[in-house]
């Protein structure tokens, strides 16, 4: 299963920030790296969703067949073509 992580786990994580430092550790424990492209900031401009920022991260999980968006902003992601879940249902969907 291949998944994106939203930024805001990996901050979670470099700003130790409570309570969600210890679920986003977890997470990030199987993390691999996807890279930014041109296409995908021209691609979330198109995206029907109310960040921005959050486009550019449902692009690159589109095209990179992503499975998941594991974020804690469930709520930005609604008309994202990648489905978002958070980081404890993505922990207990492993189990």
């Amino acid at each position: 299963m291949k998944v994106y992580f939203d930024t805001n786990i990996v901050l979670d994580i470099l700003l130790k920030r409570e309570p969600f430092f210890g679920t986003s550790f977890d997470v990030l424990e199987i993390l691999s790296l996807a890279d930014t492209t041109a296409q995908d900031i021209f691609n979330a401009k198109h995206l029907n969703m109310p960040d921005y920022e959050d486009a550019v991260i449902a692009s690159i999980a589109f095209r990179e067949n992503a499975s998941y968006i594991v974020t804690r902003n469930i709520a930005d992601y609604t008309n994202s073509p990648v489905p978002a879940i958070t980081p404890a249902d993505f922990i207990a969907g492993l189990a």
